[in-house]
């Protein structure tokens, strides 16, 4: 069953949340830190997607967030805006090192082990089972 919150649309709820979801999820859930980590920027990239590109910074609109736990520590997280929606890019390679934007996706891509998008553009599921992050970081050593 999945736990499901909804938060303000703003910086300091984003924060709040990533802070007390970091402390009472991801740190008993995955044990080593740098697997917390990547757990969190992950849910970090989603968040201010929705915050900044779904709901367009609006602060009359809400994020919702629902998470599950699975045996074998993984994670299923959603993120979902307001907004309009989009289509999701290609993220089969990275975004030109001098655009400033589409890198949260891309990192999303990469790290989750999973990552889908609803129909209309304006949620993102992603999963996050740890240790991926080993595999691509030292993949080219």
């Amino acid at each position: 069953m999945a736990t499901y919150k909804e938060i303000e649309n703003t910086e300091a709820a984003i924060c709040g949340f990533l802070s007390s979801f970091s402390e009472e999820v991801l740190r008993p859930l995955f044990p080593f830190r740098e697997e917390a980590d990547m757990a969190e920027t992950l849910l970090n990239e989603a968040l201010l997607n929705a915050w900044e590109h779904g709901n367009r910074k609006d602060p009359q609109r809400r994020i919702g967030i629902a998470w599950r736990v699975f045996p074998a520590n993984a994670l299923e997280v959603t993120v979902r805006d307001e907004g309009a929606g989009f289509t999701p890019p290609d993220l089969a390679r990275p975004p030109p090192v001098v655009h400033r934007r589409g890198r949260g996706l891309f990192i999303l891509k990469e790290f989750a082990d999973c990552v889908r998008f609803n129909e209309r553009g304006n949620e993102i599921t992603f999963i996050y089972r740890g240790k991926k992050w080993k595999e691509n970081i030292f993949k080219d050593s």
